[in-house]
């Protein structure tokens, strides 16, 4: 399974209570708040790699075959832990 940057973005901040709706393309995209038109996301240039890959993908199964792990949360549980520990902190 992949996500990407967006959607990752997405669900943070629909555990944030905040809906947005992307709106342009490439270095013009922004994130804007569905009910009151502010831009939360603005794309930044100076944080792309100088070789941008296709698809950057994990592979956890040399953990699970040396460690026996398993994951425990999926990527909706991982995204609500990683924004509520930002909202509490």
């Amino acid at each position: 399974m992949t996500t990407s940057v967006r959607d990752f973005t997405t669900k943070a901040f629909e555990f944030a209570g905040i809906q947005l709706a992307w709106e342009g393309e490439g270095v013009n995209e922004v994130g804007r708040e569905v009910k009151t038109g502010e831009i939360w996301i603005r794309i930044d240039p100076q944080y792309f790699r100088p070789v941008e890959v296709d698809l950057l993908r994990g592979d956890a199964s040399k953990a699970k075959t040396v460690l026996g792990w398993e994951p425990i949360s999926d990527l909706d549980q991982l995204v609500e832990e990683m924004v509520q520990a930002d909202l509490t902190s």
